[in-house]
Order: structure tokens, then sequence, then C-alpha cells
């Protein structure tokens, strides 16, 4: 069909930027994270954590997807997590949450030495 093929310097800078969900970063089920990376053109973009609102009780990392892709539009990578819900288990009281978000920034910062997160992530080309 004419006209509906788009060569990638046509693309915009959003079909050329990637997003992996539901990444394990701890043992527990929740403990899940979408990871928003941007164009292969944004080198000197930082590696942000986004952790949702909703006081602890609430909220999931889908509610922040919106900040994610902003991010990710500006040049930078964004990771968006899930973690323990204190209304769901008694278990899940202070400081689960903490530990739950550490487990993340660990996990953050081994991959992003390792390089797992730019070759688990590969871009459109």
């Amino acid at each position: 069909m004419a006209g509906c093929h788009q060569n990638s310097a046509s693309q915009s800078k959003e079909h050329q930027s990637s997003v992996v969900s539901a990444v394990q970063y701890g043992s527990e089920g929740i403990n899940k994270m979408d990871i928003y990376k941007p164009s292969p053109d944004s080198n000197n973009g930082k590696l942000i954590l986004y952790v949702h609102g909703g006081g602890w009780y609430t909220g999931s990392k889908t509610e922040a997807a919106h900040w994610a892709k902003e991010l990710q539009g500006l040049g930078h990578s964004a990771v968006c997590l899930d973690y323990a819900l204190a209304n769901k288990s008694p278990d899940n009281c202070y400081p689960r949450k903490l530990m739950d978000i550490e487990k993340a920034i660990a996990f953050m910062k081994w991959n992003e030495k390792s390089g797992w997160i730019q070759k688990r992530i590969p871009h459109n080309s």
C-alpha cells in the first residue's frame, strides 16, 4: 500500500523508545518493575526510579506510566515498580515497603553496571 511504509528516520522518538514490563526485581511475586528506555540517540540520560503514590496502601506501577513516558521523552530511562501494599497483608507493614524499594535500587545498580538493562531492552531500528 502506498504511503503506509515509514522509514526509521521518519519515526518519532516514541516509536524508537522501548518498554519492558513486569521485570522481577525481588523474590516476592509483587516485586515487579516496568523499565522505560529512551530512544538510542539519548545517550546522556539518567536512570530514574519512580515510586508511585498511594500512602503505601493503594496504587500500582501502571499508574506511573504517564510520568515514566514523560521522562523517557526527555531522554531518561525510567523504572516504575510495584511494592507490597500495607492493606494486602499484616506482613506488609513498615519497613516492608522500604525493603522492596531497596531491593529495586540494588537491582537497578547491579543491572546498570552489568549492562543488562541496555541488552535486555533492544531499540527498534
